[in-house]
């Protein structure tokens, strides 16, 4: 399995955030939230989550039973083919007795608005009062460190899949 993480130190080691892509390993999300590592890990859309009632389901339908009004659409800066927004939903997820103190646990979906069926949900665990406008930035910031590696890839020959050898 494939999975980039980010690490970005805003100021000390309990300041430091993980961004992963598509986690299916519950053990790699625990092992963060026990070091307090903040993170914002995208999840496929039949993850399964418990809603308030204590019920597992797919991250996907509790988003789609969310109200119109529980959408935001912001601006995440310039993209190649113009200004980039999304529209964006988050929520707390219930039932945190098992999260560390000052610690909590929510999700966090971006749509687009040209497709309203192309949805990335993410999971998020962070300090308590931190911003949904930061949880988003961390999931976008995934965006430009991808095409860092794309070009890198292209610029060592990566790209092509094949073997290349020099003979001295």
């Amino acid at each position: 399995m494939e999975q980039l993480i980010v690490i970005e130190h805003d100021g000390g080691l309990d300041q430091i955030s993980a961004i992963g892509q598509h986690i299916r390993r519950q053990l790699f999300k625990r092992n963060l939230e026990e070091a307090r590592i903040r993170n914002v890990l995208e999840v496929k859309t039949n993850h399964m989550i418990s809603d308030a009632g204590g019920r597992k389901r797919e991250i996907r339908s509790l988003f789609a039973e969310a109200p119109g009004r529980a959408w935001t659409r912001l601006p995440q800066g310039e993209g190649e083919r113009g200004p980039r927004e999304y529209d964006w939903a988050w929520g707390l997820l219930p039932g945190q007795s098992d999260v560390h103190d000052g610690y909590e646990r929510s999700v966090l979906a971006r749509r687009s608005p040209n497709d309203p069926d192309d949805i990335a949900y993410y999971l998020c665990f962070a300090p308590i009062g931190t911003t949904k406008s930061k949880l988003m930035s961390i999931a976008v910031a995934r965006w430009g460190i991808e095409s860092c590696f794309e070009e890198a890839k292209g610029q060592c020959g990566l790209d092509d899949y094949q073997v290349r050898q020099w003979n001295s």
